[in-house]
């Protein structure tokens, strides 16, 4: 799932942009270990950001410091982790090691 503008301003109006600023070389590791393994699953397929988004999700959900944080501010609907994946692909994509 592509992030849309709609799922950046929620994500900015309850600071979870500012969560992953504050984070971004953790996310940055974290998202090319689920790209480094998307990878090496597909053994020379193309890999797009959806396909690395379903094995980075299991990373974001389980996230201690974003736990914390979505607790904090009673952000408890599931969607959040899905929009917080969105935005982890979006800002790290071009990075990534292809």
């Amino acid at each position: 799932m592509s992030l849309t503008r709609d799922m950046e301003q929620g994500l900015e109006r309850n600071g979870l942009i500012a969560h992953f600023d504050a984070n971004k070389a953790a996310w940055e590791a974290t998202t090319q270990d689920a790209y480094d393994y998307t990878k090496k699953a597909f053994n020379g397929q193309t890999v797009r950001e959806d396909d690395v988004a379903k094995a980075l999700r299991a990373a974001v959900e389980i996230s201690p410091p974003l736990r914390t944080e979505l607790d904090r501010k009673k952000l408890r609907q599931k969607y959040w982790i899905d929009h917080f994946t969105a935005l982890v692909i979006d800002r790290t994509w071009a990075g990534l090691t292809k």
